[in-house]
């Protein structure tokens, strides 16, 4: 039910859920697998306001599908198309401000 129930699923990252013991080792752990690079604080106000810039994903220069990534997102006889459009679009995304983190998404 735990994995089911949506009103629930918060309880799955408690210290005293289901997983109590694998959620208290990580975050003990955290600062092993994660890198600070800009969160100063734990919560932003939501992603719609000022502050904030926009980020297009494009995936590394040397990854095996990034020449089909570009021939996607640029060739023009794509255009319009639903491939093209679901390229250029759906891997838009709001990343904290420049001022907030001085790091390129």
């Amino acid at each position: 039910a735990d994995l089911t129930d949506p009103s629930r699923i918060a309880s799955l990252f408690s210290t005293s859920g289901a997983l109590g013991d694998a959620v208290t080792g990580l975050f003990q752990d955290l600062d092993t697998f994660f890198v600070p690079v800009c969160a100063r604080r734990c919560h932003y106000s939501a992603f719609n306001g000022t502050g904030f810039r926009a980020f297009s994903y494009a995936p590394p220069p040397d990854a095996p599908w990034r020449e089909a990534w570009d021939i996607l997102s640029q060739d023009p006889r794509l255009s319009g198309t639903v491939a093209q459009s679901a390229v250029k679009e759906r891997f838009k995304f709001t990343a904290l401000s420049q001022q907030e983190c001085n790091y390129h998404p």
